[in-house]
């Protein structure tokens, strides 16, 4: 488990969608942007580079119920994670409800900034633009710029400015943070380092698992599978981990290819390689002696 400096641990949470299929009736998915959706609302732990899913719910979009759609989430995950957490999740759980039960109950939160809010300083009562945030970080030449403001003018919380590289050099963005107010600058940037694996975890469940090709009638039935998946995906990505330690020695090719992907296809193509070799054995061994006309193809 990832742990910040102060020995908290980094809880991440998103969401993604399963678009319904125009030929199913299926009465739980609800209205979305691009049709009927149903989201899947996942907080995990992050694991090398996956994450391994402590909560996983299932939601129909309903826009005039969503505020408290999220507050439920965020009540039950409360329940069941201790005070030494840092929560990453989506801007879209940004409610000033949600981040004052947060620091009721002594958890830490980091969370993106992507649309336009109401930033004021308690100071001066001088109000922040995201613009005018960004440019704080390219005026001074820095790479971070932090302060205490308050969030749509009521909720205090630190907001961290930094520069975020792209791979290979090519250029740099600017990004911006909301946090609690106990967490340094630096660990509110390496908790929010994080987040990517929880999209490479949806990719997994997407591409590996075709958790978004999952339709069925009833919504208890989909609970279940999906459960299902849930547990086998963590099984899998434990035990991929631990045998691409021991079996991938080149630093570099282990990063391609997660713990998941490893014992999904690779491991299987080997064991079916394994078996190929003892069924030879037997045949060289037993049946030839029986002088029969015995030839080997090889599986592709």
């Amino acid at each position: 488990m990832k742990e910040l400096k102060g020995g908290k641990s980094i809880i991440l949470g998103d969401r993604t969608v399963i678009e319904k299929k125009k030929d199913r009736k299926l009465e739980y998915f609800g209205r979305g942007k691009k049709g009927k959706e149903l989201w899947i609302y996942t907080f995990g732990i992050p694991f090398k580079g996956r994450v391994l899913p402590i909560q996983t719910e299932l939601y129909a979009p309903e826009p005039l119920r969503r505020n408290e759609t999220h507050q439920n989430l965020i009540e039950r995950l409360i329940e069941k994670v201790g005070e030494e957490i840092v929560i990453v999740f989506d801007a879209e759980l940004t409610y000033e409800a949600i981040l004052k039960e947060l620091k009721g109950a002594g958890i830490s939160y980091v969370v993106p900034l992507k649309r336009e809010v109401i930033l004021i300083d308690p100071e001066t009562g001088e109000r922040y633009s995201l613009r005018e945030l960004k440019e704080k970080v390219y005026q001074r030449g820095v790479t971070k710029w932090s302060k205490e403001l308050l969030y749509k003018g009521e909720e205090r919380v630190k907001v961290v400015v930094h520069k975020i590289p792209f791979p290979k050099g090519r250029g740099e963005r600017v990004g911006i943070l909301i946090a609690s107010l106990d967490l340094e600058d630096e660990e509110v940037i390496r908790a929010y380092r994080e987040r990517m694996k929880i999209e490479e975890t949806f990719r997994d469940w997407k591409s590996y698992n075709g958790v978004e090709k999952l339709m069925f009638r009833k919504r208890e039935i989909l609970e279940k599978v999906l459960l299902v998946l849930m547990v086998a995906y963590t099984l899998f990505t434990l035990f991929g981990e631990m045998l691409k330690e021991k079996v991938i020695l080149n630093p570099l090719e282990r990063r391609k290819k997660s713990g998941y992907f490893l014992v999904k296809f690779e491991f299987h193509r080997f064991v079916n390689l394994l078996s190929d070799a003892v069924w030879k054995a037997f045949i060289w061994e037993v049946l030839r002696p029986c002088k029969l006309n015995v030839t080997f193809c090889d599986s592709t």
